[in-house]
């Protein structure tokens, strides 16, 4: 009986290559994927037009993050690109059509089984709205000074807030908004991010000294803003709503009123309204 130690060293000094052929449980296959989509749907394809359309998935050597670039040899409108696939088994592969590297089409992303033949695809082409916080950009400041603040049932007061401005100006995306505020009693900064598909604006924004708040709402096609905002240092689960209004392109409300955790409003409020300082 030859020793199991023995057997063991043998194995150890076995090429690995000479282990792979020997396993047979082990096989790869390379699958070949030509993923081809039409384009025409969304520009008119000139002579002399290029495009920059790359193919991206979830499975190595396509990634979410770069994609694969696809030609169009013909100048058609129709672009390809075959991918090489080196598998074990069968896998589901999820993939979407980008433009100019970072536009991807609408809808869902597309699913195939990496077994099967080559995808022919429509590119689901869909506008992308305005910034739908447009009509904020821009300096802002307290009409007439003017700013109300106390308990709906016990009595507002009004008092004077000179030199209050805000600048609000878009990112670098054309789904967000950021407010810088100053004033004597309020300096800060709001970021207002828009989720397309769940359609909620993101709310978060820091107030000095120490006044944090987050939260979500929604914007309507004329612009209005309602949010529902929770603060640090304040009881759990009680918030604030915030309502902006458009008077006109160059004036809007603020109105915010307190909740307990019981969701019922306390009365406590402020607001006032802000018109566009235009020089």
């Amino acid at each position: 009986m030859i020793p199991l130690n023995f057997i063991t060293a043998l194995s150890l000094c076995l090429p690995l290559s000479g282990l792979l052929i020997s396993n047979p449980g082990f096989s790869q296959n390379v699958e070949h994927i030509t993923f081809t989509v039409d384009v025409n749907s969304v520009v008119s394809i000139a002579q002399d037009s290029i495009l920059n359309v790359q193919v991206r998935g979830s499975v190595a050597p396509l990634s979410w993050v770069k994609g694969i670039k696809m030609t169009d040899a013909d100048n058609d409108g129709i672009y390809s690109a075959t991918v090489d696939f080196p598998l074990t088994q069968p896998i589901d592969l999820y993939y979407k059509y980008t433009l100019d590297e970072i536009d991807f089409e609408a809808g869902d992303a597309r699913q195939i089984e990496i077994e099967t033949g080559s995808p022919l695809d429509t590119f689901r082409y869909e506008k992308r709205p305005a910034n739908p916080f447009k009509k904020f950009i821009g300096r802002w400041t307290l009409k007439d000074n003017l700013w109300e603040q106390g308990n709906t049932n016990q009595g507002l007061e009004s008092i004077k807030i000179p030199d209050h401005y805000s600048i609000c100006e878009e990112l670098n995306t054309q789904n967000s908004l950021l407010w810088k505020v100053e004033a004597p009693s309020a300096r800060g900064h709001i970021l207002w991010v828009y989720n397309t598909e769940t359609q909620e604006v993101h709310h978060s924004s820091s107030f000095f000294p120490s006044r944090s708040g987050i939260g979500t709402g929604k914007v309507n096609e004329n612009g209005d803003v309602t949010l529902k905002i929770s603060f640090e240092g304040e009881a759990k689960n009680t918030y604030r709503r915030y309502e902006y209004r458009w008077v006109s392109e160059d004036e809007y409300t603020l109105r915010s009123i307190q909740y307990d955790n019981q969701d019922k409003p306390t009365g406590d409020y402020y607001g006032g309204a802000f018109v566009r300082i235009t020089q």
